[in-house]
């Protein structure tokens, strides 16, 4: 016979440890490459202003510095939205943690209550048997006169 507690807890723990799919690691991988490209297109930005400031006028380098102020302010704005799906993303798993305590709480107490049921019904079982033994031994006895 199969045990449905232990089952649904292998389960469980082979739902938390599978790896991450193709597509999954796809995505993930789609993201990283952006925002590289975002820290490369920061440094690309920095390098030019910093190689033009003695070439250029005082109104190109302050038109640079003002783009290059621009990407900062992208650049930082990318950093906190990373930074908030990362805190998210630890209360989530805080979150997942502790309804699997409680889930793992819950499978032993109803894995306790079976086994204390089983064993009531075996007591049971015992009890009905024994008075219905009991019930033959007293037609038997009643039929002598």
């Amino acid at each position: 016979t199969r045990d449905p507690v232990s089952e649904g807890a292998r389960l469980t723990a082979s739902v938390r440890q599978s790896p991450p799919r193709m597509e999954e690691e796809g995505v993930l991988r789609q993201r990283l490459l952006a925002k590289e490209n975002n820290l490369r297109n920061l440094t690309k930005r920095y390098l030019s202003f910093v190689s033009s400031i003695e070439s250029s006028t005082t109104e190109e380098a302050e038109a640079m510095y003002q783009g290059l102020l621009k990407e900062l302010t992208a650049y930082e704005f990318t950093v906190l939205k990373a930074r908030a799906h990362v805190d998210t993303n630890l209360r989530q798993i805080a979150d997942y943690d502790a309804m699997q305590q409680t889930i793992d709480a819950e499978m032993s107490s109803t894995q306790a209550d079976i086994e204390r049921l089983a064993e009531q019904l075996k007591e049971e079982k015992k009890i009905r048997q024994q008075k219905e033994q009991y019930a033959v031994l007293t037609r038997r006895i009643n039929a002598y006169p």
